[in-house]
């Protein structure tokens, strides 16, 4: 098994671009990383021009190692890839309190890991809007209000 490590990561859920083949290429995960984001991640990697991978699952554990099966941690990512496409997936709703490790794995067509690759990333706090100062309403006017008395009041 071919491992591609990576410190810093990122992924989207989409194919982004389709590179033409070139020779000489290593039929491996490319480009395999995490950039942190406000409460989430965001994953990226491209595949070889040239390759039998099929289809590309990813996997991730919360504070621990990267998972080292398809069947370990949790399920981020898995669709059928064409070769020579790069792709990303954003991973949501996360806590910055918690550093989230992440393995993908390239299958061939009869469904054996032909390569993985590893990221691991911690997601930045969510940033709470500012209070908001100094406001005044403009879609009305002021009208002093005369408050009626009762009568033997004093």
């Amino acid at each position: 098994m071919i491992r591609n490590h990576a410190w810093l990561g990122t992924a989207i859920g989409l194919c982004l671009a389709v590179r033409s083949a070139s020779s000489g290429e290593v039929a491996e995960i490319q480009n395999f990383t995490v950039r942190p984001e406000s409460g989430s991640v965001l994953l990226t990697w491209t595949l070889p021009p040239v390759t039998t991978f099929s289809r590309l699952v990813i996997r991730f554990r919360v504070d621990g190692s990267a998972p080292e099966t398809l069947f370990a941690g949790f399920p981020l990512f898995d669709a059928q890839t064409p070769p020579g496409a790069m792709y990303g997936t954003r991973h949501s709703r996360l806590s910055p309190r918690h550093t989230y490790s992440y393995r993908a794995f390239a299958l061939d067509a009869q469904g054996v890991v032909r390569a993985s690759a590893t990221a691991v990333a911690t997601p930045l706090p969510v940033q709470l809007p500012a209070t908001v100062q100094n406001l005044r309403r403009t879609d009305s006017t002021s009208v002093p209000v005369a408050v009626p008395t009762v009568q033997g009041e004093r």
